[in-house]
């Protein structure tokens, strides 16, 4: 649930909603080219249109390995 999800913002539970399913990207944090800032800034929340606006293909197909719901 959103409410859950919530609870998963910051660098020990980094937690994003992409497309209406759930990502854990905490152990993603340290390797993601963009910064570790960038991720947190969105934890927690449904940041769809953030990753789609900024993300290749490839960024979106290694999102499936962070799948968690």
């Amino acid at each position: 649930t959103m409410s859950e999800v919530e609870k998963h913002n910051n660098s020990d539970s980094a937690w994003i909603i992409v497309d209406g399913h759930i990502y854990d990207c905490t152990h993603y944090l340290k390797d993601h080219p963009g910064g570790v800032d960038s991720i947190l800034i969105n934890a927690g929340t449904d940041c769809t249109e953030e990753f789609e606006a900024i993300h290749s293909d490839k960024a979106k197909k290694m999102l499936e390995d962070y799948l968690i719901g």
